[in-house]
């Protein structure tokens, strides 16, 4: 099972979801981005079961700005967390960036708590 989590918004129910949300979200009153405006989804943080047998593997996907993956590795490392690898991407303005980390014990977390915990700090990081 996957764990997405979403900036929640105002009416809206953002936490966690099986697998993928669809980060659309209205813009203005009548939910149209006005001409010559992009709309930036909000940041996804996602942990995904079946990527890896001896790592957590947690997917980001973020508007890039500076600091970005200094914010990430940081929350990582707050939640006690080793990465054991990186596959870090920017398409266009959108990062998307892929983690596989470990416990301070080196196996995959899967104690459902505390995978939630890790995907609200990420997500924190993100937005705060």
């Amino acid at each position: 099972m996957a764990m997405t989590t979403t900036p929640q918004s105002p009416g809206g129910s953002g936490g966690s979801s099986p697998r993928a949300s669809t980060g659309l979200r209205p813009s203005g009153p009548s939910g149209v981005v006005p001409p010559g405006r992009h709309q930036l989804a909000p940041p996804k943080v996602t942990l995904i079961d079946d990527a890896s047998r001896t790592a957590t593997v947690v997917e980001v996907r973020a508007h890039d700005a500076p600091g970005l993956l200094w914010r990430i590795g940081r929350a990582l490392g707050e939640c006690g967390l080793d990465v054991r690898a990186a596959r870090v991407e920017t398409l266009g303005a959108k990062a998307v960036d892929v983690f596989y980390v470990v416990g301070a014990d080196g196996r995959p977390v899967t104690d459902a708590p505390t995978r939630g915990k890790i995907a609200a700090r990420v997500l924190s990081a993100l937005t705060g």
